[in-house]
This record gives structure tokens, sequence and C-alpha cells, in this order.
């Protein structure tokens, strides 16, 4: 504050003294002129307008010299104005000083207080930064079981979608199998009733004096009753194969495999009883139908889940059988999941290409929903690295693969090779079957024949008779 009280005193001073020179030789400069003109007056004569012009000129001088000299008073007013107030400011000063020397005091005990808090917070600060760092790994591995714990929560979700839609399948099933066995209940009561018949007839001809070549006869007809009430029984028995559920991919127009194709395929599964479903996640899925060597997400889904991936013409030859024919001529099926227990690294050069995160989003899902498998962050916890074509640095002691054999690892047999038999193939292979061979017959009919025993050899028949 002094300072300033200093600075504006000393302008005011300088600004006063200027003032006062300036006022000062403009008064000198009017005497020179008024001087000047009284002796040109004398020695000129000059006319009176002139000089009566030159002392109006004078007069106005004069009055602009009054008036300075009026400012000149006010500002030596201003001057002694300021200098009572630089008395106020003193002693205003002087109650600042005391003010701030008690401030002061109070600040240096404040500053001593504040310095061993400062202390006592640098202390508290480390700690926090050790539990900090300590809180972090815990908040990472707490983010890893997270992501263990969501992964299978999502598991658990599937398996439980899966066992209640196996719910109603099997319920279904269970209702498909009691109206089969009602059937079979009244088909058996026919049959009863007849083998009644039958008997009282036997023992109405028993009693009858008959021949002795009829008589030899009798038993034979007996043995026939049983074996068809034995026939009728073992029928029942025999379980009934399920229906395909089947799902379609990558049908196009302007292709072989396009939608009026697929639409065909569609009623020819219903006509044979089987049912068609839209979404690969449904665990009723058994079959998926598409174009060979195709390597669509739902194939590639299907080959993980372990169902047939087979080719159009399996239905279209099933249609002619009128029964849905086996699949191994027409398609292919892992029997074990090829990604279980597997990890994989992806590694950055994989990652930062933008074309390959569709192909990244599908590795998760394939990988780690379907395939019951993991994608890691390191190499030493990984089986393969999923690496580009240029991309030549060691990810030891994973293997570095890149996409496509990644596929070959899912698709059994490495490429899809679905419907190599073509239509001519399994025509000459048909034509080529000679009556004396039987043709392949379904798991089904099989079964039927390896346990319903129908006509005997001749030697049984001979026993029999002796």
């Amino acid at each position: 504050m002094t300072t300033v009280i200093k600075k504006l005193e000393f302008e005011l001073e300088t600004q006063a003294e200027s003032h006062k020179l300036q006022t000062e030789l403009q008064r000198k400069d009017l005497q020179l002129q008024l001087d000047n003109l009284t002796k040109k007056l004398d020695e000129e004569k000059l006319s009176k307008e002139i000089t009566e012009q030159k002392f109006k000129e004078l007069e106005e001088s004069y009055q602009k010299i009054r008036r300075q000299s009026q400012e000149f008073t006010q500002l030596q007013q201003k001057i002694t104005n300021l200098t009572q107030e630089k008395s106020k400011l003193q002693e205003r000063l002087t109650e600042i000083t005391s003010s701030y020397e008690k401030t002061k005091k109070a600040l240096q005990e404040s500053t001593s207080e504040a310095q061993s808090t400062l202390l006592d917070l640098e202390n508290t600060r480390k700690n926090l930064v050790v539990q900090n760092t300590e809180f972090q790994k815990e908040k990472i591995n707490l983010e890893k079981k997270t992501e263990q714990y969501r992964t299978k929560k999502r598991q658990l979700k599937m398996d439980l979608v899966e066992l209640q839609n196996k719910c109603t399948v099997v319920q279904e099933k269970v209702s498909l199998l009691d109206k089969e066995r009602n059937k079979l209940k009244e088909n058996y009561a026919a049959l009863e009733q007849a083998y009644q018949a039958d008997k009282a007839n036997w023992d109405s001809m028993k009693k009858q004096q008959l021949s002795p070549k009829k008589k030899a006869d009798s038993p034979n007809e007996n043995q026939t009753l049983k074996k068809r009430k034995r026939n009728f029984e073992e029928k029942s028995i025999t379980p009934q194969k399920a229906k395909p559920v089947i799902l379609f991919s990558n049908f196009k127009d302007n292709t072989e495999y396009d939608l009026s194709r697929k639409e065909k395929l569609e009623t020819i599964t219903r006509k044979l009883g089987g049912h068609i479903v839209n979404n690969i996640e449904d665990p009723t899925v058994t079959h998926v139908i598409c174009p060979p060597q195709s390597r669509t997400y739902k194939t590639l889904a299907a080959h993980i889940l372990c169902l047939w991936v087979l080719s159009a013409e399996w239905l279209e030859e099933s249609e002619k059988e009128n029964d849905f024919l086996p699949e191994q001529d027409f398609g292919k099926r892992n029997f074990d999941n090829p990604l279980k227990g597997k990890n994989f690294y992806v590694t950055p050069q994989f990652r930062s290409e933008p074309k390959n995160t569709e192909k990244i989003n599908y590795l998760e899902k394939l990988v780690v929903q379907l395939g019951k498998g993991g994608v890691v962050d390191n190499t030493k916890t990984a089986q393969y690295s999923l690496v580009i074509v240029d991309d030549n640095e060691d990810y030891s002691p994973s293997k570095s693969i890149q996409w496509n054999t990644l596929l070959n690892l899912i698709i059994p047999g490495g490429e899809s090779d679905i419907g190599k038999l073509t239509l001519k193939k399994r025509k000459s292979m048909t034509e080529d079957d000679s009556p004396e061979t039987e043709r392949p017959k379904s798991p089904q009919i099989k079964e039927r024949v390896s346990t319903n025993p129908k006509k005997k050899t001749k030697k049984s028949k001979k026993k029999i008779n002796k």
C-alpha cells in the first residue's frame, strides 16, 4: 500500500510541475508577443482595424490563460485533498501492519501444525497407494471371476433351455407312445380273440375223428398261432426312430441352393414327418441342410454341437423312399466336441485388422459359448494362437494357426465335402443291385428284422414235424 501511495504522489507532483512549466512558458510567450505588438504599433502605426483584431486575439488568449490559471488552482486543491488522503492511508497502513504481524504469528503457528499434518497425510497417501495397487489386483481377479461366472451362467441357461426343450420333446414322444400303446393294445386284443377262436376250432377238430395226416399237421397250426402272437409282442416292444429336426442354412437366390429349392425341401420334411427350426441354438436341432463347402456360423455351430450337416440330396432321395434315409452317404458329423477344453490366444496383429472384428465375435461365440473352450490373454495357457498371414513372430508354447486352419479344426476331415455322392452315382448303385443282393435298410428296419423271428428254416420245420 505504501508503494502505491508513493507512486500516486510522485505522479501528481510531476503532473503539477509540468503544468506549471507549461503555463509559465505560455505567459512568457504572450508577454513577448505583447511587447512585439506594442513595438510594431509604435513603429508602423497600423490601422485601427488590424489592432482591434489583434487585441481581440490577445483578449482570447488572455482568457485562455485565465482559465488555465483556474485549472491550476483546481489542481492545487486536488493535491491538498490527496495529501489528506495520504495521511489517512498512512494511518490505515499502520493498522494493517499491526494486523499483518498478528496474522503472521498465527500463520507461523498454523504452518507448524500444517507441516505435521502434511507428514501424516503423506504417510497415509503412501499406505493408500499400496492399498490401491492391492485393490486393483483384486479387482482384476474379481473381473476374471465374474467373466467366468457369467460364462458359466450362460452355459447353465443354455443347458436349462436344452433341458426344457428336451422335456417338451419327451412329453410329446410320451404322448405319441401312449397313443401307439393304446393302438397296440387294441390290435393285441383282436389277435387274442382270433387266437382264442382258432384254439376253439382246434379243440373241436381234435374231438372229431380225423385222419393221421391231419393229426400230424395240427401241431404246426398251433405253432403258427403261437408264432404270430410272439411276433406281435416283439413288434410292440421295438422302439420307433425319432423324427429329425432340420435347420436350413446358406440358401441364396441365383444359386443352385435357392429359396424355391428350400421351400420344396421344407415341404418334403413336413411330408416325411420331420420338424423345421430357424435357430441353431435350439437344443432340438438334429440336422442342418446347406450347400457343399459352406462355412456359415450355423454350419460351424452344427459341427461343434455334433449335428448332422447334410446336402439337399438327402431329403430329395428320402422322398423317393418315403422315409428318412441313413445320413452317412450325404454329409458329415462330429461325434465329439472339437473345441472342448481348448484355449485360443488372439494376437494383436489379428485384432488390429478391421476385417477381423466379425471373426473375433464369431470366435467368442463358437469357442466359449458352444465349444466350451476359452479365449485367453496370454500364450502360456493357450494351445493355439490366431495369427495373420504375414505374422512371423514366435508365440510358443502355443501353436500358431490362421483362420482357415481353425475352421478345419471344427469341420470333420478338414474341408467340408458335403454331398460328394452325386445323383448319378446313387442311381448307378441302385441299378447295379441285383435281386439276390438286398438293398441297405434303415437301422429301424434292421432292428425289426433282428428282433422279429419270422419264418424258420426247413430244418426247424422238420424237427417240429418229427
